[in-house]
């Protein structure tokens, strides 16, 4: 007997895809060995990627129905579904049959809810924000509970329409400078002229070619001169300007997101429930539109890079990390949030949380503040980056 999961294409389709592949306790057979997927014709796009999604998880018989629902007049998508609900009775007479009414849209769900009740399938729905299956018919089931790490990073970005770069990160060479990294995150509230004289030297380095760029030092205090020495005796500066291009990178900022690599090592020890798997999370990553051949040569250029990503309890963390003055530059700093503020919407989906690690002090009277908090994005100022690993543990448990 298999198991079929009939889903309506919407524009989320987490909730649609986390049922299917979900290892429901005392219920075996909940997962879903056939899928078949309903969509409007404003949704097949959608489909596609659901699909797409679907096929990432391991799923061999993933399939959408090639004739469009409508999607507005009661009566006929009423008219539709009915002809679907015996169709797929049918054909699938002697396997478990779940319709999953999550998505869609509410004159679907009503329709659809009319049309397949009575007709021996199951009817459930997502509730992801409380990690829930409710069951709708038969309506007496109690409702399971989702397992706390169905998906991975690479099945999440899937389903959002995105494919992972096949790229990793200097594992080595992080943890060589891991203890000039944990300095740096515990001077950097004390230290905003190196930090800007760091970046300043980066510019001059990898926009100007200016490969005997040096760190201006004559408005350094005693902390910072300090700071500087000890960056000097690591060897990542020396007198003609910076080692090599790996060191311009990080000391021009690339050492704020060696810090979530840090973190993320340490959770992936955690204790049961603020413990991260290894391949739920990551930094600097290079995202593709799905399906998209990656030719060397000639798309070196990702859709878009990630600075770090968590995903935990199927939902995901996304942070960008700026050590420049561009968040608080007029004009920059909007930029950045817009920025911030998409790859959620299209990355992350609707539950996202979206963090901005800054490791310069923004005004408190700032409109960047202000917009942050307008688009739900959280600044990360650089007193808490100490505390990003209890932070992070926070957002995992909540």
């Amino acid at each position: 007997m298999t198991t079929l999961h009939i889903l309506l294409a919407s524009g989320e389709n987490l909730p649609n895809l986390i049922p299917a592949i979900a290892p429901i306790q005392n219920d075996a057979s909940f997962k879903a060995g056939a899928v078949l997927i309903l969509t409007s014709a404003a949704m097949r796009t959608r489909a596609q990627i659901l699909k797409y999604g679907l096929e990432a998880t391991g799923l061999k018989n993933v399939s959408i129905y090639p004739e469009d629902c409508p999607d507005h007049g009661l009566v006929e998508i009423t008219n539709w579904a009915e002809v679907r609900a015996k169709e797929i009775a049918a054909n699938y007479y002697d396997d478990r049959r779940i319709l999953n009414l999550t998505g869609g849209n509410k004159l679907m769900t009503i329709a659809f809810l009319e049309a397949f009740q009575n007709r021996g399938f199951e009817i459930v729905y997502c509730d992801t924000e409380h990690h829930h299956i409710e069951y709708i018919r038969p309506l007496e089931r109690r409702a399971p509970v989702l397992p706390v790490n169905i998906l991975k990073l690479p099945v999440y970005l899937a389903a959002q329409g995105y494919q992972l770069r096949e790229e990793h990160p200097d594992v080595t060479g992080i943890q060589a400078r891991e203890a000039l990294t944990r300095k740096l995150v515990a001077d950097a509230p004390g230290a905003e002229r190196l930090i800007r004289a760091l970046n300043q030297a980066f510019f001059e380095y990898n926009d100007k070619n200016n490969l005997s760029a040096s760190v201006q030092t004559e408005r350094l205090n005693a902390k910072e001169k300090e700071l500087l020495q000890t960056i000097r005796e690591s060897g990542l500066i020396k007198p003609s300007g910076f080692q090599n291009e790996a060191a311009a990178g990080y000391l021009g900022g690339g050492w704020l997101e060696e810090w979530c690599w840090i973190i993320g090592k340490e959770l992936e020890q955690g204790e049961p429930g603020k413990r991260l798997q290894d391949d739920r999370w990551g930094i600097n990553l290079k995202i593709d539109p799905a399906g998209q051949a990656i030719i060397p040569g000639r798309n070196q250029y990702s859709l878009n890079e990630l600075d770090a990503v968590f995903v935990h309890r199927n939902r995901m963390l996304l942070i960008e990390c700026k050590t420049g003055a561009q968040i608080s530059e007029a004009g920059k700093g909007q930029n950045i949030l817009n920025k911030l503020e998409t790859l959620g919407k299209h990355v992350s989906g609707r539950l996202d949380t979206k963090w901005l690690l800054t490791a310069r002090r923004i005004d408190r009277n700032s409109q960047v503040l202000k917009r942050a908090e307008g688009y739900q994005i959280r600044i990360i100022a650089p007193e808490d980056l100490i505390h990003l690993k209890e932070e992070i543990q926070k957002w995992m448990t909540r």
